[in-house]
Order: C-alpha cells, then structure tokens, then sequence
C-alpha cells in the first residue's frame, strides 16, 4: 500500500492467514535484518502438520468414549495423525497457504475444546478461553466457513444435548467471539481507510484481499529461485 496507495482491497477479507508469519518475520527481520523465506515455508508446514496432531487426538478421544481399548484408540488417532499430514496437498505449502488449510487447526482447536469441557463439566477457564480464542480465529481467518461450520455444530449439539441452558449458555460465548471478530475486521477496514484514502473496497473475493498478490510480485519469483537451497530442516528428524 505505501507503494502503490490506489490498489483494490477484497473488503470481506482480513488477511488473517498472513498474522501469523507475518509475526515471526518481524522477529526475525528485528532479530536477523532480513527476510527469511525458510521461516515462512517452516511456519506454513507447520499449520497442517499441529492440525493433523489435533485431529488424532480427537480421534482418540472420541474412540474412547464408544469403550474401545486405550492401545487401539490410540492407534486409530495416530492414523488418522498420518492420513491428514501425509495428504499431498497438505506436504505442498511452502510459499503460501489458504484460509480454507489454517481453519482446520482452529476447527479442531475447537472441537477438541468441546470435548475436554463435556469431560469436565465446563469447569476449567483455560479451556474455555482456549474455545473461545479458537472461534475468534476461524471467524477472522475465513468468516463464511467458519460460520457455516459453527452454525452446523450449533444446530447439531442443539437437537443432541439434553441440558438446553447449558447449551444456550455457551451459543453466547460462541456469539461473543464471533462479535468480536468481526468488530476487530471492521476496526481493521476503518484504519486502512483512513490511512489510505485511495484505497477502492471491493465485495468480491481475492487470494489475499490485494490486487498484487504476493504470488503476483518479485518477492514470490525471488522465492522460487531459492527453491533448491536449504531451506527446511530434514523433515524426517522434524
């Protein structure tokens, strides 16, 4: 945007899936003085490979509770641990990942959460943060899966769950962090506004909410050109 204040902004987009590298290259532009594209490509195989741990736990903990053996159970979840990190789109991240791949360690974020706070009766303030931080960071990741899926969920334990108050109880926090979300992207738009009145908003969806994607400038072409370096660390340690 400094260099060109007149782009188009895909308005219903936050860039939330940037956050998170954009975070760690900022430490390490303060640490080091430079850009580090094995940062990126470690922190965007990393989405994929803490959803896949996620998700075998999940799995885990859902067998257990139909009274498998512990020893299957685990077995069960740690396959399906491999499945969803050994899947070939999920190994193909390196320079870029979408809103769609980072939702699903938010989404298992979440359901893990439900099924720690049914175990414990809704008792531990951690977990339920920890819930409420999940729905936050689907919602500003990529709002209309996120809500598709918590409505889904919401209907389901709904038509499922006994104690209704308990369910309404927590549809409020969920409403509570979806709220906040979407008052943290509109705080989000007004800054950009304000900042860069050129700016054209736009209704209509984008790869990152640019017009000039980083797919689309040098900085992607100098990527690809360290391609054969060493980027990574030897995946079969890590």
């Amino acid at each position: 945007l400094n260099e060109d204040p007149t782009q188009t902004i895909i308005s219903p987009y936050t860039m939330g899936v940037l956050q998170g590298a954009h975070l760690l290259e900022r430490i390490h532009l303060w640490l080091k003085g430079s850009f580090s594209y094995g940062l990126l490509a470690l922190h965007n195989q990393l989405i994929p490979m803490l959803s896949s741990v996620l998700l075998g736990f999940l799995a885990m903990r859902l067998t257990l509770g139909l009274g498998i053996r512990p020893v299957h159970a685990f077995v069960l979840g740690l396959g399906a641990q491999t499945v969803y990190q050994t899947f070939p789109a999920n190994l193909w991240f390196f320079w870029e990942i979408y809103p769609t791949t980072m939702n699903v360690l938010f989404m298992a974020m979440f359901l893990v959460c439900e099924v720690l706070i049914a175990d414990q009766g809704g008792k531990s303030k951690p977990v339920n943060f920890l819930r409420s931080f999940s729905v936050y960071c689907m919602i500003f990741v990529e709002w209309i899966g996120a809500l598709s899926f918590l409505l889904a969920y919401c209907l389901m334990k709904k038509n499922s769950y006994q104690k209704k108050q308990s369910i309404i109880y927590q549809s409020k926090e969920i409403i509570l962090s979806i709220c906040l979300a979407f008052v943290v992207m509109i705080g989000q738009l007004i800054c950009v506004k304000i900042n860069y009145p050129d700016v054209l908003l736009m209704g209509d969806g984008g790869q990152l909410g640019l017009n000039h994607s980083f797919l689309q400038i040098g900085e992607f072409a100098k990527a690809l050109g360290k391609r054969n370096e060493s980027l990574l660390p030897d995946w079969n340690v890590l």
